[in-house]
């Protein structure tokens, strides 16, 4: 590594170093900011637990539905209902008497 590249790679620690330490001072002249901050992460922890959770069990539910499809009876049209060709019928009667 020439001497350029690590006199810039300081450089560029100094200033990351900097930035962050800015960060830190600012928390501490606002702790209410700070606070603040910590109930965002640990909401946002909270979250991302229920994220896996809701993950985890989808395939817990996904067994479910297959499990129920087996059981479930076929689907089937109105045709197959009881009444429907009398009411078919009663229909056709109403329309030949307009």
């Amino acid at each position: 590594m020439s001497l350029r590249n690590r006199v810039l790679n300081k450089i560029n620690k100094y200033f990351a170093y900097r930035d962050a330490m800015k960060g830190a001072k600012y928390f501490e002249k606002h702790p209410h900011l700070q606070e603040r901050l910590e109930i965002i992460e640990e909401w946002q922890e909270e979250l991302e637990d229920r994220i896996v959770d809701l993950e985890d069990n989808q395939n817990h539910y996904s067994d479910r539905v297959v499990a129920l499809e087996k059981i479930a009876h076929p689907k089937c049209g109105i045709e197959e209902f009881d009444g429907y060709n009398p009411l078919v019928e009663r229909i056709k009667k109403l329309e030949e008497t307009k």
